[in-house]
């Protein structure tokens, strides 16, 4: 026993260190109220299951359920609101890192340093979108603990033993795939990844043909039951071609929509991100047969390159491209970095200089880094350290103002609607959302709206003419406009009056899309404005642009 508990201790011991590593990296955004849109939206959705809606009742998005429901378990766990969403990513962040660390240990038990590719995973969650909850997040630490389970059940001897594992491995990538479908990818990515791993272990064919139908039918087996259980509510509400219809059936339309020359430039340029950890991936290319010279060791290092091809595939097949798609790579990218990062460590001569091994890790993961994560960490951990000094974690914050200076004014039953800005408002401010599409992107999006089948002008117009108590814009000179725009302003010109403006200076999309673009807008550029209805009472406190 005393055998058992002690690498199981040592164990708990990484995850919790790599835990504290992730939620001090992420630290800069705990509190902030937006970092992506689409994890605002799916906090909206949270707070409608807990209300007692399945996910596409009420706000509509064309995810699986699966998120939806892991965000309003996080709320009911980890206190509400925005916080408990940021401890969801920084939990799932640590299990992937832990995971990769657990897999360096298993697949290359020879090679040192495996929590070099594990903090290097935690590093590169930070960029292109990876301080959200975003859904890359969260299926990429469930795929990595699949591999993991799948690993430790090929390698175990015990039925018993072997079977739960494959069991664990099949529900991991039954939640990773009803988190998002494009896990289809690296669903089949595996199935070469273990194939791999029984040819390196040297079984006769029929044994290896065996072993692998076996882990095949438990993992399959695990696997639909896992997304059968997810179906089970529509199919006892009567709604399962609800589901099929929005997260299959829209996705399919959208992502015939295909990528533009832009979306392909601005891949490029968020890949950059990741170019420390490619460089070591290019490298264990170039160097493969030194690096691995048996078969078994080279079909496995093969089988993660074709992982990462698929990864690739995947954010292409996804019709139009946001950074935060490119999170998927960073399983098999990682797993390759933590084999050149293992190999390089275990060429150089531990003793025989004054930095050692420990010097050249530090140095490999200084320098995935600052190719990346250093800038998008730097400038989050100044504002935080600013703001910090002027005693307001949320003075830059402007959506938490604009809803402040709602909710000062809002009664039960009141409605608002948030047109081209931030849709976190409706959870900070409260109050009724007088749409079913309050993320703008896919409304005023014409790919969103084709694919939706819905008419934008019809739609605008049918929520101004609700007269919500209060509406709020983005405007000014920075901000180019929409069709839809003079709808709005009409409305806006028969019934409502500007009731607060505050100035847009801190990095924000600057355009509808919602795009991975970032720009430090100018104080006197463009504003977000709120408006109420004209007989609504004045303000209780009066708004002013942030200081």
């Amino acid at each position: 026993m005393a055998v058992t508990a002690r690498p199981q201790r040592r164990n708990g011991v990484v995850f919790l260190l790599l835990l504290a590593t992730a939620l001090l990296l992420r630290l800069p955004v705990l509190f902030d109220s937006i970092v992506d849109w689409d994890e605002s939206l799916y906090l909206l959705i949270s707070e409608e299951v807990l209300s007692g809606q399945l996910p596409y009742e009420g706000s509509w998005d064309h995810k699986p359920p699966l998120i939806y429901w892991l965000f309003a378990l996080a709320q009911l766990l980890l206190g509400g609101g925005i916080v408990s969403i940021r401890l969801l990513g920084t939990l799932s962040v640590a299990i992937g890192a832990y995971s990769i660390f657990r897999l360096h240990r298993e697949l290359w038990p020879q090679l040192p340093g495996p929590w070099v590719g594990a903090l290097a995973y935690t590093a590169l969650c930070t960029v292109n979108g990876g301080l959200a909850t975003n859904t890359e997040i969260v299926f990429g630490a469930a795929v990595l603990q699949g591999l993991l389970h799948a690993t430790l059940g090929a390698s175990t001897e015990s039925l018993r033993a072997r079977t739960l594992r494959f069991l664990a491995s099949g529900c991991a990538f039954g939640l990773a795939f009803g988190t998002k479908f494009v896990v289809g990818f690296d669903l089949l990515a595996f199935a070469l990844v273990f194939a791999a791993l029984l040819y390196g272990q040297r079984l006769a064919l029929a044994d290896g043909i065996r072993r692998y139908v076996e882990a095949g039918s438990l993992i399959g087996g695990a696997f639909v039951a896992t997304l059968l259980l997810q179906m089970a509510p529509y199919w006892w509400t009567g709604q399962v071609s609800v589901l099929i219809e929005n997260s299959i059936v829209f996705n399919w339309v959208y992502a015939g929509v295909g990528i533009t020359g832009a979306g392909l430039l601005r891949g490029a340029n968020a890949l950059l991100a990741f170019s420390g950890a490619l460089v070591g991936a290019a490298a264990v290319l170039v160097a493969l047969p030194r690096l691995a010279p048996s078969p078994g060791e080279r079909a496995l290092l093969g089988s993660l390159f074709a992982w990462l091809g698929l990864a690739g595939l995947s954010v292409a097949a996804q019709g139009r491209f946001f950074d935060h798609h490119l999170l998927q790579l960073l399983p098999p990218l990682c797993l390759l970095f933590s084999f050149f990062a293992g190999s390089l460590l275990q060429a150089f001569p531990s003793r025989q200089t004054a930095f050692g091994r420990t010097g050249l890790a530090v140095l490999l993961l200084a320098f995935v880094f600052f190719s990346g994560p250093a800038g998008e960490l730097g400038w989050r951990a100044l504002r935080l350290a600013r703001n910090a000094v002027h005693g307001d974690f949320h003075r830059d914050d402007v959506p938490r103002h604009v809803a402040a200076a709602i909710r000062a004014e809002l009664q039960p039953g009141d409605s608002l609607y948030v047109y081209n800005y931030q849709h976190v408002v409706y959870h900070l401010a409260g109050g009724a959302i007088p749409t079913r599409f309050p993320f703008s992107l896919h409304l005023l999006s014409k790919p969103g709206a084709a694919a939706l089948e819905v008419d934008q002008s019809d739609e605008i117009r049918r929520i101004m003419d609700s007269r919500p108590r209060f509406v709020v814009v983005k405007e000014g000179p920075g901000v180019a406009p929409h069709e839809t725009a003079g709808i709005v302003w009409d409305g806006l010109a028969a019934a409502y009056e500007e009731a607060a403006r505050f100035a847009l200076w801190q990095r924000e999309p600057n355009k509808l899309d919602g795009g991975a673009l970032y720009r430090v807008v100018a104080r006197d550029d463009a504003f977000a404005v709120v408006y109420r209805l004209r007989e609504a009472p004045e303000l209780a406190v009066e708004a002013t642009p942030v200081p």
